[in-house]
């Protein structure tokens, strides 16, 4: 039996503020991190959602199309009757001339502790490969959410997307040595955001 045939697994994903507003927005519908044992040598397809290398180790996605991604990001519950509020939503949060200061004050959780209940992102997984980091092209970063709006799109036409890919994965990854430079080998999956019903139907 093949794997996107069987029950739909859940798997959480970090997301930093920037991240989580590109996702809200539509306009990141893919995304990549690297593998925890980087492959050895060659690596083939060996079978469905399965990539082998030169020494025998074999590898399985940890999703696959029809799989559901949730977005862990920093939230805070000042009281638990009352509902999580989000710190990427930043002003738009609470909405008055009160927030910069309303936001300093909050005691903000990591994403890394934010329990599945209070996710309000769901992406269902359509595609997964297994690639180098650097194969990514710059259309394909466009959908990772490093493409600019319209307006400054506009004024920088000559944008480029690689370039601030690669400066992001730096940030996330360089000081776990799976820097760009290194080209580490990643998991790549793309996903459309699905409603929290459709999710859980």
């Amino acid at each position: 039996m093949s794997k996107n045939t069987q029950a739909v697994k859940w798997y959480p994903r970090l997301f930093t503020g920037d991240m989580v507003r590109e996702l809200l927005a539509d306009r990141k519908t893919a995304t990549r991190w690297p593998l925890r044992k980087q492959p050895a040598g060659f690596v083939q397809k060996i079978e469905e959602w399965t990539w082998g290398d030169a020494a025998g180790n074999t590898y399985r996605a940890p999703v696959c199309p029809g799989d559901i991604i949730w977005a862990r990001e920093t939230w805070a519950q000042e009281d638990v009757a009352c509902p999580p509020v989000y710190r990427a939503d930043g002003n738009d949060m609470l909405g008055n001339k009160w927030a910069s200061e309303a936001l300093f004050k909050i005691r903000w959780s990591p994403n890394i502790h934010m329990p599945r209940k209070f996710t309000r992102i769901f992406l269902r997984v359509t595609n997964v490969r297994l690639v180098h980091v650097q194969d990514i092209s710059e259309e394909e970063t466009w959908v990772e959410g490093v493409m600019p709006p319209p307006e400054i799109l506009a004024e920088y036409p000559f944008w480029n997307g690689k370039y601030n890919f690669a400066t992001l994965w730096d940030t996330l990854y360089e000081d776990r040595g799976l820097g760009w430079d290194v080209n580490p080998w990643v998991w790549a999956a793309s996903f459309r955001r699905i409603s929290k019903a459709e999710a859980e139907a």
